[in-house]
């Protein structure tokens, strides 16, 4: 997931997205924001597109990563 200030701050198209989001903790629920679709990703000589969800995330991790998506 990317966070909702640097999805902003690369100009990406947001869709918004109706629904909520369950987090860690099964009590624990934010109302989704969107999703920025076939965002490019560079990682070594990789290159993938992935549609990342759009949340407010901690200032000190703007963007989470799944290992799947190094596979």
């Amino acid at each position: 997931c990317l966070d909702r200030k640097l999805a902003e701050s690369l100009h990406l198209k947001i869709t918004p997205v109706q629904g909520d989001i369950v987090l860690a903790s099964k009590d624990c629920l934010v109302p989704r924001i969107g999703q920025a679709k076939d965002v490019s990703l560079h990682f070594g000589s990789r290159q993938i597109k992935h549609d990342f969800e759009i949340l407010d995330l901690a200032p000190d991790a703007p963007i989470l990563l799944g290992r799947d998506l190094f596979q």
